[in-house]
């Protein structure tokens, strides 16, 4: 059985206004970048330029989007060039 405090974690109460929701949503950007620094330095090791490898990291993951992004709009206008037909 999960005690009081497992529910809460798990399914915490709606915030009560806007400035606690903002500040829980703060939190969750926080966490994530945490989360995410953590992974990149695991694979750079402990003396790796972690702001470096953040800067490569962002920097190829911009890119990604933008092919994905061009990639969409292409296919999209030769989908509505065949249909315009």
């Amino acid at each position: 059985m999960k005690t009081a405090s497992q529910n809460q974690l798990l399914a915490p109460p709606p915030p009560r206004d806007i400035h606690e929701s903002f500040a829980a949503y703060l939190e969750l950007l926080d966490l994530g970048d945490e989360l995410l620094r953590s992974g990149i330095r695991q694979g750079i090791g402990p003396n790796g330029d972690l702001e470096a490898a953040y800067r490569r990291w962002n920097q190829d993951r911009m890119e990604s989007r933008t092919r994905d992004t061009i990639w969409m709009l292409q296919r999209l206008h030769r989908l509505g060039d065949s249909h315009a037909r």
